[in-house]
């Protein structure tokens, strides 16, 4: 009996090497090209700005929080709302003050606030949405009553399965993206944050090189 169960346990140890061993020969098979060039055109960590919420803005938070990323924590939503000045010599600056709405498939709600450099996100063991997602985003008009929110606008399409808003929206517009995730109704007094990292405008890496004629 002892030797059987040795030889049990052997075996079973045996087969979940074997299997993790498969497991990370897949994992090696499934790159993602597409992922992999916006990974790499990412730039480093802005001086003065370790890993936190409120570090790159307008960067494609899921694509690093993930099991492809391999950053902790892992995250099922996460982006950056931008005001876009009329005048285009100038360049989007974040906005803190706003409120994204989430509704998945199931109908549940998440609301995720921006911070002061305009991040907003929701970690996957918080909230685990069934994709495709409805967006909505809010003003936060006061701070005095942070439950009051007044409507900016309504995103017309779903989002899919890329819980990262710059998965498709990156600067400039393109016929590859919409722009960054834009604010409607901002008052003209609002300045870009002073304490912040520089946000991530582009380029696209999904847009065809063009080389000089």
């Amino acid at each position: 009996m002892m030797r059987s169960a040795r030889r049990l346990a052997t075996l079973a140890h045996a087969g979940a090497t074997l299997f993790a061993a498969l497991v990370a020969a897949l994992l090696v098979a499934c790159d993602d090209p597409s992922l992999d060039r916006l990974l790499d055109a990412l730039p480093d960590e802005a001086p003065g700005f370790p890993p936190g919420e409120v570090h790159r803005p307008g960067q494609p938070c899921v694509a690093c929080h993930s099991p492809y990323g391999g950053v902790e924590p892992e995250l099922s939503v996460g982006g950056t709302v931008f005001a876009v000045p009329k005048d285009d010599s100038e360049a989007p600056f974040m906005l803190e003050g706003y409120a994204v709405r989430l509704v998945d498939s199931e109908g549940e709600t998440r609301v995720l606030r921006t911070n002061r450099c305009g991040n907003f996100l929701s970690k996957k063991a918080d909230w685990d949405p069934a994709f495709p997602l409805r967006a909505e985003l809010y003003q936060v008009p006061r701070d005095d009553q942070p439950d009051v929110l007044v409507q900016d606008s309504v995103m017309a399409s779903r989002i899919g399965r890329d819980g990262s808003c710059a998965g498709c929206h990156i600067h400039p517009k393109s016929p590859f993206s919409p722009g960054v995730v834009e604010a409607l109704k901002v008052d003209a007094s609002v300045e870009p944050p002073n304490d912040c990292p520089p946000p991530w405008l582009g380029p696209d890496p999904r847009l065809p090189e063009i080389s000089a004629q």
